[in-house]
């Protein structure tokens, strides 16, 4: 019995911690959408980067987008990204596009 309880104990500490936790971590998001290609554009990518980064906003994220960004601009939003990574505890990255 002293087993069954201390157990219960114990996980009911560790769903708290990790509840704790989930709510003081720091969460960046980098959202990008890329549909205006020459060849070949798409209809999808700036639609699912805007949900994307509506949905990561709701759940805590300090979201970044980028749509329809040239090699250079993305190159930057993403070195910008992992410069908050260094400072921060979640990250995610999301593209919509070619790859």
């Amino acid at each position: 019995m002293k087993r069954k309880t201390a157990l219960l104990i114990l996980c009911f500490l560790a769903v708290s911690l990790l509840l704790f936790a989930q709510d003081s971590e720091r969460r960046t998001a980098l959202v990008i959408g890329n549909a205006a290609y020459q060849s070949s554009p798409l209809q999808n990518p700036l639609n699912d980067a805007r949900d994307m980064a509506q949905v990561l906003r709701e759940l805590g994220f300090t979201v970044t987008v980028k749509l329809d960004c040239g090699a250079r601009e993305m190159e930057q939003a993403i070195r910008e990204f992992g410069n908050e990574l260094v400072r921060g505890e979640v990250g995610l990255f999301y593209y919509a596009g070619h790859g």
